[in-house]
């Protein structure tokens, strides 16, 4: 084969379009896919060359928490990235301490898995390969995210760049948050060094201070050589801290002084030190409210709101959606090989009249399965698969009492927020036959909120 010699990517995976996917990654990063429905087939094929395992969880016959100990007993130094269906916070502190490089949900956050990969590889990175900073879209260039970022406010973003002052972005769910921040470190005197990302509600809660802020060795079972934290791997470039409402309260106290003179500790190490970075901060939570309710730190809020821009939903960026569709199917054209992809004009109609809840997010996967799994050359608009939470447009909401309507199972007054919050998540689950990753997206939270909120609030669907 003509790329035998290069280094390799295991794709540990039951699911066989999860598998396609990780295989256009991999040659996007310039490695070789070596692809495994289960652990044991994944022994029987790895070998010095593979530097990174892509492992899913749950699979039949060996899955991933029976993998990872085999597979550092014969390569110690191969990093392993862990995803799986499930939220169980036992498991993502488990395989961590196995020796994980890291822990994603499914569904698959494609700028989490990007971030995650580049951290494993940027010592194989072929030389012609591209190469991405942490936390970047793979196979996007800024010539390619451009498109997206032609609003109004693409010049607020533009005089931010230079100013090396903490900026917050706000917005839905899939606005392109990460885009923006990436554009503002691109435009920025800190470009040639590195952009890292932190997604504050992806991790568990045990980990994100060991993630942010790194640990020595044997300061925790599992700890078995010193780590660097995030904040140090940006020393001289940015820190993107994602999903920033999601920051559990009590960690909040240390982000803050972090952000005041820029120190902080490894954990088990008292010995403070010093990082010169900038930080990108976004949320698509309301952020005030939060701390009215005192659940966001008020001062911390002011500290992160130094510059802010809101980011509008793509159902109010009609005219950037064509010159996104364009950008996008030339990046998976040269993915897949291909000279160009065609798309008739009934496509295009039928991109333009969904309302993309999911907003560039759900685009960005919905042209990637049309291009995956069309059979014809051209693009029509029986190729727009929409997942089923596409369908669903207007959110589940709880039924707002009228003052006709004073039922004791609708009315509110008199009860404690967390029993009205576990109506909204019982009553949301229920209504989405128990999808919880629909019910997450209806309830405008991330998928590994509302597995903490289920635990925290007794729920089991």
């Amino acid at each position: 084969m003509k790329d035998a010699g290069l280094p390799a990517m295991l794709v540990v995976d039951d699911d066989e379009l999860t598998r396609l996917f990780m295989r256009g990654f991999a040659q996007r990063l310039g490695l070789r896919a070596l692809e495994a429905a289960d652990g044991f087939e994944a022994l029987e094929m790895v070998d010095a060359s593979v530097k990174v395992a892509v492992i899913d969880l749950e699979m039949p016959r060996m899955g991933g928490m029976e993998l990872i100990p085999e597979l550092h007993k014969r390569f110690p130094a191969l990093g392993c990235i862990v995803i799986s269906g499930g939220g169980d916070l036992d498991d993502a502190v488990a395989v961590m301490k196995l020796g994980a490089r890291d822990y994603l949900q499914k569904p698959i956050d494609f700028t989490s898995l990007a971030e995650s990969l580049s951290r494993c590889c940027d010592s194989v990175l072929a030389p012609s390969a591209p190469q991405f900073t942490a936390g970047s879209k793979v196979g996007a260039t800024s010539a390619e995210t451009s498109p997206i970022l032609s609003g109004s406010w693409r010049a607020d973003l533009l005089r931010m760049a230079p100013l090396d002052a903490t900026v917050l972005l706000t917005g839905e769910t899939g606005t392109g948050k990460s885009m923006a921040a990436k554009f503002i470190h691109e435009n920025s005197p800190r470009a040639a060094k590195r952009l890292v990302s932190v997604n504050c509600a992806s991790l568990p809660r045990d980990l994100i201070e060991c993630e942010l802020f790194g640990h020595k060795k044997g300061s925790f079972t599992g700890a078995v050589e010193d780590r660097a934290g995030r904040a140090e791997l940006a020393d001289g470039g940015t820190l993107f801290l994602d999903e920033i409402g999601d920051l559990p309260l009590e960690l909040q106290p240390k982000l803050l002084t972090f952000l005041q003179d820029r120190t902080a500790f490894r954990i088990g190490s008292n010995i403070p030190y010093k990082v010169d970075c900038r930080v990108i901060a976004a949320t698509h939570r309301e952020l005030l409210p939060l701390c009215r309710e005192k659940l966001f730190r008020e001062d911390l809020f002011f500290r992160l709101d130094v510059l802010s821009v809101k980011l509008p939903p793509l159902r109010e960026r009609k005219k950037e959606i064509r010159g996104f569709v364009e950008s996008s199917l030339r990046r998976l054209a040269a993915r897949y090989g291909r000279s160009s992809i065609e798309v008739s004009d009934d496509f295009i109609n039928g991109i333009l009249s969904h309302s993309w809840p999911g907003n560039i997010r759900e685009l960005e996967n919905v042209l990637e399965r049309a291009v995956a799994f069309a059979e014809g050359s051209v693009l029509t608009r029986e190729d727009i698969r929409l997942s089923d939470y596409s369908v669903a447009v207007l959110p589940v909401r709880i039924k707002v009492p009228t003052p006709a309507d004073n039922s004791s199972e609708n009315s509110l007054a008199g009860m404690t927020l967390d029993e009205i919050e576990k109506m909204a998540v019982e009553q949301t689950l229920r209504s989405v036959g128990g999808n919880k990753a629909r019910a997450a997206r209806e309830l405008g939270i991330s998928e590994k909120s509302i597995y903490n909120k289920m635990k925290r609030l007794g729920l089991d669907y």
